[in-house]
Protein backbone atom coordinates (compact mmCIF):
# COMPACT_ATOMS: atom_id res chain seq x y z
CA UNK A 1 0.00 0.00 0.00
CA UNK A 2 1.12 3.70 -0.97
CA UNK A 3 1.62 6.51 1.68
CA UNK A 4 -1.06 8.30 0.25
CA UNK A 5 -3.56 4.91 0.13
CA UNK A 6 -2.46 4.75 3.98
CA UNK A 7 -3.66 7.74 5.12
CA UNK A 8 -6.77 7.47 3.28
CA UNK A 9 -7.75 3.97 4.14
CA UNK A 10 -6.79 5.47 8.08
CA UNK A 11 -9.04 8.32 7.59
CA UNK A 12 -12.08 6.09 6.14
CA UNK A 13 -11.38 3.58 9.26
CA UNK A 14 -11.10 5.97 11.70
CA UNK A 15 -14.56 8.02 9.76
CA UNK A 16 -16.28 4.46 10.55
CA UNK A 17 -14.90 4.25 13.81
CA UNK A 18 -16.71 7.61 14.93
CA UNK A 19 -20.05 6.92 13.17
CA UNK A 20 -19.99 3.86 14.98
CA UNK A 21 -19.59 5.66 18.20
CA UNK A 22 -21.57 8.76 17.06
CA UNK A 23 -24.50 6.33 16.74
CA UNK A 24 -24.31 3.24 19.58
CA UNK A 25 -21.82 5.14 22.42
CA UNK A 26 -18.33 3.13 23.31
CA UNK A 27 -17.70 0.77 21.37
CA UNK A 28 -17.13 -2.64 23.06
CA UNK A 29 -14.23 -4.51 23.08
CA UNK A 30 -14.77 -6.93 20.81
CA UNK A 31 -15.73 -3.96 17.96
CA UNK A 32 -12.30 -1.96 19.32
CA UNK A 33 -9.94 -5.14 18.48
CA UNK A 34 -12.14 -5.79 14.95
CA UNK A 35 -10.85 -2.35 13.95
CA UNK A 36 -6.85 -3.22 15.61
CA UNK A 37 -7.13 -6.38 13.31
CA UNK A 38 -8.25 -4.24 10.60
CA UNK A 39 -5.17 -2.11 11.41
CA UNK A 40 -2.53 -5.08 12.36
CA UNK A 41 -3.36 -6.73 8.79
CA UNK A 42 -1.72 -2.96 7.06
CA UNK A 43 1.13 -3.39 9.08
CA UNK A 44 1.28 -6.96 8.34
CA UNK A 45 1.01 -6.35 4.39
CA UNK A 46 3.46 -3.51 4.93
CA UNK A 47 5.57 -6.56 6.29
CA UNK A 48 5.29 -8.96 3.14
CA UNK A 49 2.31 -11.09 4.26
CA UNK A 50 0.00 -12.40 2.31
CA UNK A 51 -1.68 -14.07 4.91
CA UNK A 52 -1.68 -14.68 9.17
CA UNK A 53 -3.89 -17.22 11.20
CA UNK A 54 -3.49 -16.69 15.18
CA UNK A 55 -4.63 -20.13 16.73
CA UNK A 56 -3.66 -21.38 19.94
CA UNK A 57 -1.52 -18.18 20.90
CA UNK A 58 0.69 -19.34 18.02
CA UNK A 59 0.76 -16.60 15.33
CA UNK A 60 1.68 -17.97 11.57
CA UNK A 61 2.36 -15.23 8.84
CA UNK A 62 2.99 -16.47 5.42
CA UNK A 63 5.22 -14.81 3.44
CA UNK A 64 4.43 -13.16 -0.57
CA UNK A 65 5.20 -15.87 -2.80
CA UNK A 66 9.32 -16.70 -3.61
CA UNK A 67 8.83 -15.59 -7.26
CA UNK A 68 9.00 -11.82 -5.77
CA UNK A 69 13.01 -11.80 -5.52
CA UNK A 70 12.80 -8.54 -5.10
CA UNK A 71 11.13 -8.30 -1.33
CA UNK A 72 13.52 -10.94 -0.23
CA UNK A 73 16.09 -8.45 -1.05
CA UNK A 74 14.18 -5.27 0.53
CA UNK A 75 14.51 -3.69 3.29
CA UNK A 76 11.07 -4.88 4.75
CA UNK A 77 12.45 -8.85 4.73
CA UNK A 78 15.75 -7.04 6.40
CA UNK A 79 13.57 -6.09 9.06
CA UNK A 80 11.26 -9.22 9.34
CA UNK A 81 15.04 -11.14 9.85
CA UNK A 82 16.32 -8.52 12.52
CA UNK A 83 13.02 -9.44 14.30
CA UNK A 84 13.33 -12.82 14.09
CA UNK A 85 17.43 -12.75 15.68
CA UNK A 86 16.14 -10.36 18.35
CA UNK A 87 13.43 -12.93 19.50
CA UNK A 88 14.53 -16.50 19.02
CA UNK A 89 13.34 -18.32 21.89
CA UNK A 90 9.52 -17.18 20.21
CA UNK A 91 10.18 -17.29 16.17
CA UNK A 92 10.91 -19.37 14.09
CA UNK A 93 11.08 -19.15 10.14
CA UNK A 94 10.46 -22.37 8.35
CA UNK A 95 8.93 -22.86 5.03
CA UNK A 96 5.45 -24.00 3.85
CA UNK A 97 4.97 -25.11 0.04
CA UNK A 98 8.05 -23.26 -0.82
CA UNK A 99 7.45 -20.46 0.81
CA UNK A 100 8.72 -18.71 3.98
CA UNK A 101 6.38 -19.45 6.91
CA UNK A 102 7.49 -17.42 10.45
CA UNK A 103 5.93 -18.73 13.46
CA UNK A 104 5.76 -16.92 16.43
CA UNK A 105 4.55 -18.40 20.00
CA UNK A 106 2.91 -17.01 22.72
CA UNK A 107 0.84 -14.40 21.28
CA UNK A 108 -1.78 -14.20 24.04
CA UNK A 109 -3.64 -11.18 23.03
CA UNK A 110 -4.48 -8.36 20.25
CA UNK A 111 -1.63 -6.23 21.95
CA UNK A 112 0.71 -8.62 22.05
CA UNK A 113 0.01 -9.41 18.38
CA UNK A 114 -0.05 -5.60 17.31
CA UNK A 115 3.16 -5.28 19.32
CA UNK A 116 4.91 -8.11 17.22
CA UNK A 117 3.06 -6.86 14.36
CA UNK A 118 4.65 -2.90 14.93
CA UNK A 119 8.05 -5.23 15.61
CA UNK A 120 8.26 -6.66 11.70
CA UNK A 121 6.81 -3.86 9.82
CA UNK A 122 8.19 -1.10 11.72
CA UNK A 123 5.26 0.41 11.16
CA UNK A 124 1.93 1.38 13.33
CA UNK A 125 -0.97 2.72 12.07
CA UNK A 126 -2.47 4.16 14.81
CA UNK A 127 -5.94 3.62 16.57
CA UNK A 128 -7.47 7.15 17.34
Amino acid sequence: MKLSENFLCMAILDSFKQSLTDRFGKLPEEARNLLQIVRIRWMAESAGFEKLVLKNNILKGYFVSTNREDFYKSDNFGRVLEYINKHKSECNLGEFKGKPLLTVKDVKNIEHFKKVMIGLSGKEFTVH
